[in-house]
């Protein structure tokens, strides 16, 4: 940051200019919501899955029904790249374990190892995933 001399006249632009570096460093889209796909749906209409991206830090809110594994659920826009693949463990309400995957071409895949990849239409997949990016 620039050295500020409070005898010098203007030093309030200086002061504003790093702050205004600051404020962009720190850039924040909001919550975004995320198209669901491939019979995934959001949890309710006040509990949905969402993106958001806050500087280089994204937050990823799950909340979704209609779980089927192995199988997309949505794709991050354009400015949610998310760089390297990152995996993350969810549970389900019945406490079903599923992976989630989070791939260089933004896709969001839901993943088990389990023998039945669908689960009850009462389970969902409710959790917050954090990355940097």
């Amino acid at each position: 940051m620039t050295q500020i001399d409070h005898g010098s006249a203007n030093w309030d632009v200086a002061l504003n200019n790093e702050l205004e570096k600051l404020d962009t460093a720190t850039t924040d889209t909001g919550w975004v919501p995320l198209t669901l796909i491939n019979g995934f749906v959001n949890q309710t209409d006040q509990n949905k899955t969402m993106v958001r991206k806050v500087g280089n830090i994204t937050f990823l809110k799950i909340a979704m029904t209609g779980i089927t594994a192995n199988t997309v659920c949505a794709t991050l826009p354009d400015h949610f790249k998310a760089g390297a693949v990152g995996q993350f463990l969810v549970r389900t309400n019945g406490g079903n374990s599923f992976g989630i995957t989070i791939g260089t071409d933004r896709s969001i895949l839901v993943e088990s190892s389990a023998t039945h990849p669908t689960v009850a239409t009462s389970d969902y997949l409710n959790g917050l995933l954090i990355w940097v990016a």
